[in-house]
């Protein structure tokens, strides 16, 4: 039994070893074949070829090279759309579209386009003593207000192209004996310019040409200006007289030389100045036929009558602010819608003065009119011109009294004025 385990022990010893020896032969010929295929001379490149390649091939995912190389960086700045934006000073046209605002020619030097619309003969327009252009329209041609002077309770507003007649109102005033109506203008009905207001003179008075002074009785003590806003020609009005707000007038205590004065013409300041002037102002000329250093501009701010109502009356305050340069014997007067032009009639001739947007009013009458006078052409059955008006600009109109106010086809006048 000793004998067979010590047999069994001895043939295990002899297996491992040869699978110990086996191994080791295994081992040297693998060697031995390693050493054929890679000469002596190849083995330091080895590790040259295999690891190098990999280092370089990463400096050469070179994005990080690429960066700086994608110069999009630098195609931003020079993307000059941006330096279009302040090469586009298209925006500087916009304060530098004040063409509108630039006044025309302070003097016209002449007149040109002569064309004289007719009225048929009627009843109420005998002595044409005012008229005042309207910015409203008929069937696309201009219209005015108009009448005739003495005592009066209407007013009419005519189409000049067909020479009609397009509405006649009623008004709501007391019955004066002694009324006078001589004057009209059409413009804003307070300081905001935002309606449109008709005022008319009540404001002639040919006794008080005798009056020399502060104490004088003769002719009316008081006169007037009515106020109302102007109609819609377009609209159809019940029969009923329309309700006006009276501005009583009186020269007795002011700074007038008299107490009582005569008066054909009115204005309306259309736009105010920089002086202080508004506008709603209102402006008138004293008349004096055989004493015209006794002539002066008066003046009715806005804020005495903006707020009056229809049918209210209030004696309002006046103040002589010049006297006139040129001595004529004014019979009416009218301001451009644009401000700076003013036409005064005296007699057969208009006048013009010229106002800038600092000059008041008052300033502009004291100066000196412009050199080209307009002179009026008489027509047959004309006697005397005393009214005159502006029309849309440069346009303006003159219409005369018939005969011995004997009832006549009317024929108002249009000019254009030339500008040098």
């Amino acid at each position: 039994m000793q004998f067979f385990i010590f047999l069994v022990n001895l043939l295990v010893f002899m297996h491992e070893l040869h699978l110990v020896s086996s191994a080791d032969v295994l081992r040297r010929r693998l060697k031995n074949s390693a050493k054929k295929q890679v000469p002596k001379s190849e083995t330091k490149p080895k590790v040259t070829m295999s690891v190098a390649p990999k280092i370089i091939v990463v400096p050469d995912v070179a994005t990080a090279k690429v960066v700086p190389d994608v110069p999009t960086a630098k195609v931003v700045p020079d993307v000059p759309t941006v330096k279009v934006i302040p090469d586009v000073p298209r925006v500087k046209v916009i304060p530098d579209v004040p063409t509108v605002k630039v006044p025309v020619s302070k003097c016209p030097i002449g007149r040109q386009g002569e064309l004289v619309y007719k009225v048929p003969s009627n009843d109420k327009f005998r002595e044409i003593s005012y008229m005042a252009y309207s910015n409203q329209t008929q069937q696309g041609n201009p219209v005015v207000w108009m009448g005739s002077d003495g005592f009066q309770n209407s007013i009419s507003v005519v189409n000049l192209s067909l020479g009609t007649i397009i509405n006649t109102y009623k008004l709501d005033v007391p019955a004066e004996a002694q009324a006078d109506w001589e004057s009209l203008t059409v413009g804003p009905c307070d300081s905001t310019g935002t309606k449109s207001c008709i005022y008319i003179g009540n404001k002639g008075n040919n006794p008080a040409n005798f009056c020399t002074d502060q104490n004088c009785k003769f002719g009316r003590e008081l006169v007037s200006i009515y106020k109302l806003e102007e109609p819609n020609i377009s609209k159809v009005y019940d029969s009923s007289p329309l309700k006006v707000a009276t501005l009583v007038i009186s020269y007795a205590g002011t700074n007038f030389p008299t107490s009582r004065a005569d008066s054909e013409s009115l204005i309306v300041d259309h736009v105010g100045d920089k002086a202080g002037g508004k506008a709603g102002d209102l402006y008138f000329i004293t008349k004096f036929v055989t004493r015209r250093d006794l002539e002066r501009v008066g003046k009715i701010s806005v804020e005495s009558h903006q707020n009056l109502s229809p049918g209210s009356s209030l004696t309002v305050p006046v103040t002589a602010v010049a006297s006139f340069l040129e001595e004529h014997t004014w019979t009416d007067a009218t301001m451009n819608r644009e401000g700076n032009l003013i036409a005064v009639r005296a007699s057969n001739n208009i006048y013009f003065f010229p106002r800038d947007q600092s000059q008041t009013v008052k300033d502009a009458l004291q100066g000196t009119p412009c050199p080209f006078v307009s002179a009026t052409v008489m027509r047959q059955n004309q006697t005397q011109f005393e009214s005159v008006t502006f029309l849309p600009f440069p346009y303006y109109a003159e219409a005369s009294e018939c005969s011995n106010e004997i009832a006549c086809d009317l024929s108002i006048t249009r000019y254009k004025l030339v500008f040098g």
